[in-house]
């Protein structure tokens, strides 16, 4: 009795996942023949408003002043 229960719950699912798989197929209708769309082409953005960044030097200038380079 219990291993019919368990049979049939095994065969319920592999008709399941058969179901499933097929319906799949189905509603992908043939999409896999067709080519492949190209991909959209890349935004092309204007660089009008870019300007250069300014930088303020801060290692010392002085042999004397900071932090010696090898400590």
């Amino acid at each position: 009795m219990l291993f019919r229960v368990i049979l049939y719950v095994i065969v319920g699912y592999f008709i399941y996942r058969l179901v499933q798989v097929a319906g799949r197929i189905i509603s992908s209708g043939g999409r896999h023949n067709e080519s492949p769309t190209p991909p959209p082409e890349p935004h092309i953005r204007d660089f009008k408003d870019i300007k250069d960044a300014d930088f303020i030097d801060i290692t010392p200038k002085e042999k004397g002043s900071g932090t010696p380079k090898g400590s």
